[in-house]
């Protein structure tokens, strides 16, 4: 299990280093785990994926009112795409889904 966890960082540390700009708008992908009205439950589920090993944060989203707990955030579509089958395979985060937008950071 630690293992797994081990891979799912290195994919974030790396995925990032290797990132390329681009000239075009870029669009905000978000690998969510969950999605509350109340702060307190965001902040909940937060410190327990950080617990986990992951790097797991949360923002308001103006549009549907929530605090999202996402995983990842970056504008590749292709690797929100990837991480969200590695995290829904080798996690209990079966229920993962992919947000695209821009949040107010908490």
């Amino acid at each position: 299990m630690m293992m797994r966890y081990l891979m799912i960082c290195c994919f974030l540390h790396f995925g990032n280093i290797c990132a390329v700009a681009q000239e075009v708008p870029s669009q905000d992908y978000y690998v969510v785990i969950g999605a509350f009205s109340h702060l307190a439950e965001a902040v909940k589920l937060t410190e327990e994926a950080n617990l986990k090993s992951f790097n797991a944060h949360y923002a308001f989203y103006e549009k549907k009112k929530k605090y999202y707990v996402y995983l990842l955030h970056t504008t590749e579509l292709k690797k929100a795409k990837s991480f969200l089958r590695l995290i829904r395979k080798e996690t209990e985060y079966k229920k993962a889904h992919l947000v695209k937008g821009k949040w107010e950071g908490i």
